[in-house]
């Protein structure tokens, strides 16, 4: 087919139109799901900051442990502090374990969910710039780029990060309600009273729309 047949300027006219809605209508949903994860990873970290040091001995009770080595120590003219009590004594409970492990893998996957977004921007900048001046040539550029984007499954990944982002908030309420438990039962019932039906509804938006 010729260069300059009219056939590649109706593909670019169509094909400019269609690319236009569908990637404003990706970047949309990028820019909403970076929002909403940065958010997220926001009230995250807030949280863990706060459980993490039940993981190990703060830096107080060692220093009290260690004032209190040196006391025993001199009372018994045997000075010997190679290792505290807090250190030997300390164990980490099972809740804090649950709790620090669901919330640091949620924060771990919201931040890969942003990290992703970020790169699929990248791909979709890429994909309309740059473009040949020459009909033919831009037609024939601009198909192989749509093909690469469906062939590196990127319509699926769009589709998947945001479902990606609700399972790390599910986790992260998951380790609220069991943190909530060990503080106070009747605020942790009614939290995990709230949490089940946040799940209910959520797993029904996903397939309900399928039946």
């Amino acid at each position: 087919m010729a260069a300059g047949a009219t056939i590649w300027q109706e593909y670019i006219k169509e094909a400019g139109a269609h690319d236009q809605q569908l990637l404003q209508q990706w970047n949309q949903n990028l820019d909403t799901m970076l929002i909403v994860a940065t958010l997220f990873s926001a009230v995250v970290t807030a949280f863990v900051i706060e459980t993490i040091q039940g993981l190990g001995p703060s830096s107080q009770d060692l220093t009290n442990s260690l004032l209190l080595d040196i006391v025993q120590g001199i009372k018994n003219t045997s000075l010997n502090t190679t290792q505290t009590q807090a250190e030997t004594d300390f164990v980490v409970s099972p809740t804090n374990v649950w709790v620090n492990g669901l919330w640091f893998t949620s924060l771990a996957c919201s931040l890969g969910d942003a990290a992703i977004a970020m790169l699929i921007k990248q791909w979709l900048n890429a994909y309309s710039a740059g473009l040949p001046a020459s009909p033919q040539l831009h037609a024939r550029m601009r198909q192989h780029r749509f093909n690469a984007l469906i062939r590196w499954k990127t319509p699926e990944i769009i589709g998947f990060l945001p479902f990606a982002l609700s399972i790390c908030v599910m986790m992260f309420l998951a380790g609220l309600s069991v943190w909530l438990f060990s503080l106070n039962n009747t605020i942790a019932i009614a939290s995990t009273a709230c949490i089940g039906i946040i799940f209910i509804f959520h797993v029904a938006s996903l397939f309900l729309p399928a039946i």
